[in-house]
């Protein structure tokens, strides 16, 4: 009996699981840069026939290795070349992920445990929201985590060591072939800070290390012994040296503050940050394997935030490897009680209250814009703001729902400390999450791109080249779907705007920007929208 409950919760989480993350990936548009540069990277191995090299405009693309690419074309070839295409592996690697920790917290502590932990993370905003993105980081984090959970039980269970340290391996190069040398770096800091901290990581000789060394160097030569074989170390050193620019300058603007990740996982991580704040520095014995597990979660969490708050590019997905290990502590925090002192109750409630606000009004911007618009000092928000974005005049109700059950189903936990009104808020969360992706986030991308995308769509299929001016996007080539073979000037943009053309050039450029095309006479204006205006510049005629 208790088996077949078991499985009906498997059955019913993937059901929900799937119901969250498929039907609406394509609804609306790959938001620039890193959708968009992911999609392209993917497409462009289809139209040029080169799948062992990440191109971006048909020009090589050192920044990220071709694993996650690789899945994005099988989508695409079942699928299409779609935003649900380049966004399906993430939600296959959502749907896993629930399911994996359900059965880590089943075997590590009880059902129930497991239970809770898998909904925890479906109802948590950023890790609920990424599994409907077509960004790298879901399947890498999926494979770093499957990576240290084998080295957990390497450590555990010493008959079975070196089998568990190849597997753990084998996922460490696959994290590799995804994201590059970080996937390693992660999983060897943590185990350096673990042992640093509790120096009884049991039963792994050396003779297991080096199984686990040679199955991560199997693994990523796929690519990576092929790629300098083939072609050389060139590539390969444009692609390190590029990781070492990541780590220590702030590439493409993307410098922070060091309590950016911090900030982000506090509020992006709603509920689960608020709820595992008391247990993120808790001591424990080490006498239980819930308790090593714990602790190494704990390794793991403050690792990732440590390094990626000391690195000088800061992104906010760069710190999403610590939602897994935050969702395991919320659910223990959750379980022990500790997520009933006073504190958290409040942190819970101030937040619940912001997001409900913002879910609220957002909508509302619409019906105001007039009213806001003499305090918007940037011309392109105020012409995008402008747009006018059929909103349905509901969307706000999301935002009443979400704060009706997230303050509803917590005080009915506190009063009764029943585990259904936890399943009741993640799962009244993970719904909500879904209408504001289904209601709230297209028309907030239509204001905010959608005109330049609907422009480069158009131009489809024409014997044309387009480009931007002033801003940098991936778009263009995506949605104009950029044949392969073009002519290399194509990618110079100086010889698109005053070199000898063979066909229109249409570019696409704000509005804050417009006035500079003035010193390019030939081209001319043929529209604009939402903060965007667009130019074209025909051939000379031979005389």
């Amino acid at each position: 009996m208790k088996n077949s409950f078991e499985q009906s919760f498997r059955t019913w989480l993937l059901l929900i699981s799937a119901l969250c993350f498929l039907p609406f990936l394509g609804i609306v548009h790959l938001f620039d840069w890193d959708e968009i540069n992911f999609a392209e990277s993917a497409r462009e191995m289809i139209a040029s026939g080169n799948f062992t090299r990440v191109q971006i405009d048909y020009k090589p693309f050192w920044e990220k290795p071709p694993l996650f690419f690789w899945m994005q074309v099988l989508c695409m070839k079942a699928f299409g070349i779609s935003e649900f295409a380049a966004r399906l592996p993430n939600a296959i690697a959502g749907i896993v992920t629930l399911q994996l920790l359900y059965s880590i917290g089943t075997k590590i502590n009880s059902p129930s445990f497991g239970r809770l932990w898998s909904l925890c993370y479906l109802g948590s905003l950023l890790p609920h929201f990424y599994f409907s993105s077509g960004i790298i980081d879901p399947v890498f984090n999926l494979f770093i985590f499957l990576s240290l959970y084998f080295f957990i039980k390497g450590a555990e269970e010493h008959t079975k060591a070196g089998m568990h340290l190849s597997i753990s391996g084998v996922f460490a190069g696959l994290a590799v072939l995804t994201k590059g040398p970080v996937g390693f770096l992660i999983l060897f800091l943590t185990v350096i800070f673990q042992l640093f901290r509790v120096r009884n990581v049991k039963h792994i000789r050396f003779l297991h290390y080096g199984m686990f060394t040679l199955m991560l160097l199997l693994v990523s030569s796929i690519w990576y012994a092929y790629e300098l074989i083939q072609n050389g170390t060139w590539f390969i050193k444009q692609f390190i040296a590029y990781q070492v620019e990541l780590l220590t300058q702030p590439v493409a603007t993307h410098g922070q503050p060091f309590y950016y990740h911090f900030i982000v996982l506090f509020f992006g991580c709603f509920p689960i940050a608020q709820f595992a704040l008391p247990s993120l520095l808790r001591k424990k014995d080490n006498h239980s394997t819930l308790n090593r597990f714990e602790s190494w979660m704990q390794a793991l969490f403050w690792t990732v935030l440590i390094l990626f708050s000391l690195v000088s590019t800061k992104i906010v997905h760069y710190s999403s490897m610590c939602y897994l290990p935050l969702s395991f502590i919320a659910t223990l925090s959750l379980e022990r009680g500790i997520a009933h002192n006073r504190l958290v109750k409040w942190m819970y409630l101030i937040v619940t209250f912001l997001f409900g606000a913002a879910f609220m009004l957002l909508p509302m911007i619409g019906y105001f814009k007039h009213d806001l618009i003499p305090y918007i000092r940037d011309p392109f928000a105020v012409e995008a703001l402008l747009l006018p974005v059929q909103w349905m005049g509901y969307e706000w109700l999301a935002g009443v729902l979400f704060v009706f059950s997230s303050v509803y189903f917590f005080r009915a936990y506190c009063k009764n400390t029943s585990p259904a009104f936890l399943h009741a808020l993640f799962i009244s969360n993970a719904i909500v999450f879904t209408l504001l992706l289904v209601a709230v986030v297209p028309r907030v991308e239509e204001h905010s791109q959608g005109s330049a995308i609907q422009y480069y769509r158009s131009l489809q299929g024409k014997q044309v080249y387009v480009t931007t001016y002033g801003f940098k996007s991936y778009a263009q080539y995506f949605y104009f779907r950029k044949p392969f073979g073009e002519r290399p000037e194509s990618s110079d943009n100086n010889w698109l705007l005053t070199g000898a053309i063979d066909k229109p050039v249409h570019v696409v450029t704000r509005i804050n920007k417009a006035h500079e095309m003035d010193q390019y006479p030939a081209f001319k204006k043929v529209g604009s929208r939402g903060g965007f205006v667009f130019y074209c510049r025909q051939p000379e005629t031979k005389k």
